[in-house]
């Protein structure tokens, strides 16, 4: 491997080597130094102990790290969001079920106290129907069957 080759840069044409004009020279530079601009835009320099706050803190973090923290924090970052996705999933899934087990739960006693009421409503006495009343508006408040609204 020679020098050259390890200073090669994807970004210039392969060519002979050559003595590069003046004109040359500055026309390489500003089209280098307009990619750099291009690679950093965005970027929000951080300072030392400053949390990362924003999207530009990363990339200006990136920007400034070597190719081996860069690999390693894209590695991470992957591996977060697939397990963030994962848990979401799997809570998701979680909590349907146990809201699905608590609506019939709910839906068991529902049942038990509209008999009750029903019951209480064919007493004689007062008593029964003052309860039976009582219970029947409750349960009215507490209907499972009524849809939903978020």
């Amino acid at each position: 491997m020679t020098a050259a080759s390890l200073f090669a840069s994807p970004f210039t044409e392969s060519r002979p080597r050559v003595r590069m004009t003046h004109v040359e020279l500055t026309e390489e530079l500003e089209r280098l130094r307009a990619e750099i601009a291009r690679l950093r835009a965005g970027e929000e320099p951080l300072e030392v102990g400053q949390r990362m706050t924003t999207g530009g803190h990363l990339l200006w973090l990136l920007g400034e790290s070597p190719a081996e923290m860069r690999v390693r924090l894209a590695a991470d970052l992957f591996a977060a969001r697939q397990a963030a996705d994962s848990c979401f999933a799997s809570d998701h899934g979680r909590a349907l079920r146990r809201f699905r087990l608590r609506t019939e739960q709910l839906e068991g006693r529902l049942q038990h106290a509209r008999r009750e009421a029903q019951r209480m409503a064919e007493v004689s006495n007062g008593a029964g129907r003052g309860v039976a009343l009582s219970l029947s508006w409750l349960l009215a408040e507490h209907d499972v069957t009524a849809p939903v609204v978020l």
